[in-house]
């Protein structure tokens, strides 16, 4: 969990998502406060990976898969 980020950081974690999406691997941020959504939302982060949620932890986003895991 970090305070703030910056465009840098921001586009590190676009890049982060493409390359690991082009895996066929989910990624997901937790725990993003309001700062954090803010710059992400600046960036254009949330228009080519999606939406950034508040509150989201760690935990829910793995049991939402589990959740999602058991009904395939």
């Amino acid at each position: 969990m970090v305070p703030m980020v910056d465009l840098a950081g921001a586009e590190l974690l676009a890049e982060l998502h493409a390359t690991l999406k082009a895996r066929g691997i989910e990624f997901q941020l937790a725990e993003a406060r309001g700062e954090v959504r803010e710059a992400l939302r600046r960036s254009g982060f949330t228009l080519e990976c999606g939406p950034v949620e508040a509150n989201r932890t760690v935990d829910s986003i793995l049991q939402s898969w589990k959740q999602l895991a058991s009904r395939a």
